[in-house]
């Protein structure tokens, strides 16, 4: 990104005890992290740090993003939507067949550039953990390729606290045992890890040797969409609750737009602030201390419209009859009905048709 030499950090608002929410890798280089927790520590460590608060406004622009990102992928891997696996706003597992697998890795970081003018990394092997250790490797910005004739070799050395869940609790205890690299764990039998950690030191021989988890390789079809709002949440009457709904509905009726999925039945999620919680200083636009409520019901056809999606939310919505003033978040879930492959991505599949 062209803001990637500037060292910053997103932060939950601009006051010295305000939260660090992540930060780019030109600061992280320099020592900021999550793990310094606020504002305050963060600029102690790096004075001239870049802080840009979570807004409205970057909340949607990372929407806009993701939903570039995800009509690419689903056009990378030849309209099928189900080898798709979003695993976050950034991090997503493929599925490819058929393909020249680093002619496709090219032409898809070309056409992510060139969509979004964001960076990113791509890790391919033959398991999603050896996939997943391999974009570790190349970050922030390039590919790797581990074959299957080197999956030993590659994991050999990498600490085991780089593997996938394993968190301080459980290095402490495979340090204990000295098991530090993957290397060590390959010195005993699957059973010897399941009797020292039970079900996590299966996990982690599996992954020690490259092999997954608990996962399959092809991700399991969705049965669920969902869009929500609960950052920034100030409402004053009904009107205005009613505009917010009917902009969650826009955001889900484009998210079943992306993947030909329809909603079947429809879930109304709020988040009710709890009588007399004080917004505190240093996080405001939080959500706060809340009750969730929900509301569902199926609707009359399967529909991916905006307009049927807000009718029917409405109705949910006049059932609970909430206090628009204490509402600090509106979501809306929909099981869905049908999914298809994604769309023809319109201009993007040139990119990937260029290799």
């Amino acid at each position: 990104h062209e803001g990637e030499a500037v060292p910053t950090a997103v932060t939950s608002g601009v006051g010295p005890t305000s939260e660090i929410c992540t930060a780019n890798y030109a600061a992280r280089r320099l020592g900021v992290t999550t793990a310094l927790w606020t504002v305050e520590r963060a600029t102690e460590v790096l004075p001239a740090l870049r802080i840009i608060p979570v807004s409205e406004e970057l909340l949607r622009a990372v929407e806009c993003t993701w939903q570039q990102v995800y009509q690419l992928l689903v056009v990378a891997c030849g309209g099928r939507a189900d080898f798709v696996l979003m695993r976050s706003c950034d991090e997503s597992c493929l599925r490819l067949e058929g393909v020249e697998v680093l002619a496709w890795a090219r032409a898809l970081r070309a056409a992510v550039q060139a969509q979004t003018r964001c960076t990113c990394s791509i890790g391919i092997g033959p398991s999603q953990v050896v996939a997943k250790l391999a974009v570790k490797d190349c970050k922030p910005d390039g590919m790797k390729q581990v074959l299957p004739e080197d999956v030993l070799g590659f994991l050999s050395e990498l600490p085991t606290a780089s593997l996938p869940q394993v968190g301080r609790a459980l290095v402490a205890k495979l340090q204990e045992r000295g098991l530090e690299r993957c290397r060590d764990v390959r010195s005993y039998g699957k059973w010897q890890l399941r009797e020292w950690f039970g079900a996590k030191g299966e996990m982690v021989w599996a992954n020690a040797h490259g092999e997954d988890f608990g996962t399959t390789t092809q991700p399991a079809q969705r049965k669920t969409m969902s869009a929500e709002i609960n950052w920034g949440v100030r409402l004053q009457d009904r009107t205005a609750a009613l505009q917010l709904l009917a902009e969650v509905a826009k955001q889900l009726a484009e998210r079943l737009g992306t993947t030909d999925a329809t909603a079947a039945h429809l879930t109304l999620k709020l988040k009710i602030g709890v009588p007399g919680w004080v917004e505190p200083p240093w996080k405001k636009g939080g959500h706060g201390i809340c009750d969730d409520v929900s509301r569902s019901c199926a609707l009359l056809r399967p529909t991916r419209e905006q307009a049927a999606l807000l009718r029917g939310a409405t109705q949910l919505f006049d059932d609970v009859a909430p206090d628009p003033q204490r509402i600090r978040g509106i979501g809306l879930a929909a099981r869905l009905h049908d999914r298809g492959g994604g769309g023809s991505g319109g201009g993007l599949t040139r990119w990937l048709r260029a290799s």
